[in-house]
């Protein structure tokens, strides 16, 4: 490199311009939130001490010996969000609507349209086994609906004229006509997928306190590197102290564990409200449970099955039984048909 510099001082001048800007370039939001944090705030922040650090190896002609600094701390952010992300989708997954159409009632007939194409005023039907896209209430039919996505109910729900239905409930048995009130992002399943996307803002007591631990290092890292300067006059000694950055790292780890733990938890099914109450959780000593469908399934299903005749296998009975009620939606019709698939 020495050699390179001494038979062409120009371009070498140049790479070194064009590295400075480069790491410069790379370091732009830490630049930024560190000004923001003295100039707003009046007191270093994290960012700050790392901010200081890129331009002091910029300063001394060495701006490549900060790109670990940067790759770790980049890194750090980008596994956050993808923690957060990835919590986001579990969240919006244990709710979401696969039904991307429904029976539109026109002049009597029904006719098949995609959702987001539904309008409030609007008469759609629907049937035996559909999920009920929008909020509404019925006009006509009768219906037993699985509302629990919504409720919690485990039990369904008999829906008759000027009964209430919400999205995300499924028609177990029945056909109902539902008269449109909201529809999309104003629907009670939507406004639950946002509250509790929201949630995920809601910080822990142990991300603040890991937040004013990482400021409160910021100044001691300033100290430390001037008095590592005036007792070495050696700029390197400097680096490697502003290198030894742990308020970033105490910053970052705490909020990528609380995110990744909400993930974890949605992924089970879990729906958890934000990373205070994740926190709160490990001084949790007692615990309360709603039994139908927490404890419980809160489905019918079939434990057994007797036979009062020596002319009939038990098997035999579920089998034809199962044949019976194949073509049944009701809940217990469900439980038979199950039971023999679960025999194989």
């Amino acid at each position: 490199m020495k050699a390179l510099e001494k038979l062409a001082p120009e371009a070498f001048a140049g790479m070194k311009v064009f590295r400075s800007l480069l790491v410069l370039a790379i370091a732009r939001n830490f630049l930024k939130n560190g000004v923001v944090g003295m100039v707003k705030e009046r007191r270093p922040n994290a960012d700050t001490l790392t901010s200081t650090a890129v331009i002091a190896s910029v300063l001394a002609g060495k701006p490549e010996s900060s790109l670990t600094l940067l790759t770790l701390s980049n890194g750090a952010e980008m596994l956050t969000a993808y923690a957060a992300e990835r919590a986001k989708k579990q969240i919006s997954g244990l709710l979401n609507m696969n039904q991307r159409f429904v029976w539109l009632v026109d002049g009597g007939v029904e006719r098949k349209v995609a959702v987001e194409s539904v309008q409030v005023g609007d008469r759609i039907a629907a049937h035996s086994g559909e999920m009920i896209c929008v909020d509404g209430r019925v006009v006509s039919g009768k219906a037993s609906v699985n509302q629990a996505s919504i409720t919690g109910e485990s039990n369904p729900a008999m829906k008759r004229e000027k009964s209430p239905v919400y999205a995300g409930s499924v028609i177990e048995v029945g056909e109902i006509v539902i008269e449109v009130e909201k529809t999309g992002k104003d629907t009670s399943l939507a406004h639950i997928v946002h509250l509790v996307e929201e949630a995920q803002s809601r910080r822990a007591p142990v991300q603040n306190f890991a937040d004013n631990m990482a400021n409160m290092l910021v100044p001691i890292s300033f100290l430390g590197a001037a008095i590592v300067y005036g007792a070495t006059r050696d700029w390197q000694r400097v680096l490697n102290l502003l290198f030894i950055d742990f308020s970033c790292g105490l910053k970052l780890s705490t909020a990528t564990a609380i995110s990744a733990s909400i993930a974890a938890a949605a992924k089970k099914g879990i729906l958890v409200k934000g990373g205070n109450y994740v926190e709160a959780r490990a001084r949790t000593d007692t615990v309360v449970l709603d039994k139908t469908g927490t404890l419980t399934s809160g489905t019918p299903s079939v434990i057994a099955v007797q036979s009062l005749s020596d002319a009939y296998a038990e098997r035999d009975i579920l089998r034809l039984a199962a044949a019976a009620e194949q073509h049944s939606e009701h809940p217990l019709g469900r439980a038979v048909t199950a039971a023999w698939r679960n025999t194989g």
